[in-house]
């Protein structure tokens, strides 16, 4: 009787084993490491559930086959990075999941999503290895290609020096809507900064007017839409401060160069630094995508 019960075990087994290996097929070949169906899928579920969270809207068949494309590349990173001696560690992979976490605005967890969705872990680990071992492989391995040269520095800042900066003073007058409302036909014919400051300090509900230097050279186009009111001076759209309407009025437009510290130097060199490195790992690649043998089947 216990013979046959294991005998019944075994045929199940392998009827279950045979019914899972015809449903599945080859999706991808990359380097001779095929690419499942299976894998295609559980990866397809999890998209699906992460664009749905965050709200947007892809078709199913766009979705499949972006997915199909990251695994590709997925396993490419994960392959050049090892053959270089870079690997992940599991803390490392916990760390990355729980960023990803929040970026992805995931509200339990990856654990009980892939729970719910009954998916692999190891299918959301994969994912999770390959974009931190590529990181890692830049930042050890390429990183060493990047140099960023004294004469890069200063072209940079010869021309952070030649273009337009300018001061604004914002000045806010705190007050009620409707007598700002009041005072729109008069503050509309002040014609001077220091004027208006005056108005400021003897209108101002708060009792005082004071400014706020800001300087950024963009400033003017970043505030266009906004802007509603323009003598000399321009306002903007009141906003609410401690239930009180607060009206930002902007004076003045005074030139200035911008100070290059060698701290602001170092800012800048890293800024080229971090710029040429991730060209670089583009384009590296690029190339070994190109150079790849990759055979897709769906």
């Amino acid at each position: 009787m216990i013979k046959e019960g294991i005998l019944f075990l075994l045929l199940a087994t392998s009827f279950s084993i045979k019914s899972f290996a015809s449903s599945v097929s080859i999706s991808a070949v990359v380097n001779g490491t095929p690419i499942t169906s299976y894998e295609v899928d559980e990866r397809t579920k999890l998209a699906k559930s992460l664009l749905s969270l965050n709200k947007v809207k892809m078709k199913p068949e766009k979705v499949r086959k972006q997915v199909l494309t990251e695994l590709i590349d997925d396993r490419l990173k994960i392959a050049e990075a090892k053959k270089y001696g870079v690997n992940v560690s599991r803390e490392e992979l916990d760390e990355a999941r729980k960023k990803m976490e929040i970026y992805l605005k995931i509200p339990n967890g990856y654990d009980a999503l892939i729970k719910q969705l009954d998916i692999e872990s190891k299918i959301v680990d994969e994912k999770v290895e390959a974009d931190v071992i590529w990181m890692k492989f830049v930042y050890t391995v390429l990183r060493s290609y990047i140099k960023v040269s004294d004469a890069e520095v200063n072209l940079l800042v010869d021309n952070m020096m030649a273009e337009e900066h300018f001061r604004y003073d914002l000045v806010p007058l705190i007050t009620t809507m409707d007598k700002y409302n009041g005072l729109r036909d008069k503050l509309s014919s002040i014609k001077s900064c220091d004027k208006f400051i005056a108005f400021a300090k003897q209108n101002g509900e708060s009792g005082s007017g004071y400014k706020l230097s800001l300087e950024d050279n963009t400033m003017e186009k970043n505030l266009h839409n906004l802007i509603v009111h323009s003598p000399i001076k321009k306002s903007l759209s009141p906003i609410q401060i401690n239930g009180k309407d607060t009206v930002f009025f902007i004076c003045g437009k005074e030139q200035y160069l911008p100070i290059i510290s060698d701290a602001k130097k170092e800012e800048l060199k890293m800024s080229i630094y971090q710029g040429k490195l991730d060209a670089f790992a583009n384009k590296y690649f690029d190339k070994l995508k190109k150079t790849s043998v990759i055979e897709i089947n769906e």
